[in-house]
């Protein structure tokens, strides 16, 4: 085994011994933006610790900081984090709610502008509603309005 595995290893009994699970990122490509990534996630919760700068820990180095309190106030700020009232749930909830609703809708208003067919069952049906200008602009709107509350269900988790 490698020094680092070794040491990997420790860090993963380390985080056991704390109620923590150590995540490392499964990705192989040297420029994938979280190759080479690890997470602490909360054994009981499934909290992801964020880490120092609220993208995971970089290296061994900041977890093991981060699990031996060697820079505390990395551990305080990650646990200032992970409180969230019920607004933030509530407003979290909503937003993922919005996001589903928007998508349900375009994906039904589509629906009836595309027809469908099996296999060896003959020609296809005719759709439901031909296609108009107003329909496409209906459309448009419909997948902007969803895109619109995907962004703002991400941004709500980012807060």
């Amino acid at each position: 085994m490698t020094d680092d595995k070794v040491r990997e290893n420790q860090l993963r009994r380390m985080a056991q011994r704390q109620g923590l699970v150590l995540i490392k990122s499964r990705r192989r490509d040297p420029r994938a933006i979280d190759y080479g990534q690890y997470w602490l996630a909360d054994a009981n919760s499934n909290f992801l610790h964020k880490g120092p700068y609220n993208d995971g820990f970089a290296d061994l180095d900041q977890v093991e900081a981060f699990l031996s309190e060697e820079e505390p106030s990395v551990r305080a700020a990650t646990e200032e984090n992970r409180t969230m009232t019920d607004a933030q749930r509530e407003r979290i909830i909503a937003a993922w709610n919005a996001w589903k609703d928007a998508e349900a809708a375009y994906r039904t208003e589509s629906a009836r502008y595309v027809s469908a067919g099996w296999l060896n069952d003959g020609p296809l049906p005719p759709p439901e509603k031909a296609l108009t200008h107003e329909a496409l602009h209906e459309l448009n709107r419909l997948r902007d309005t969803a895109k619109a509350a995907q962004e703002a269900y991400q941004a709500t988790l980012a807060r």
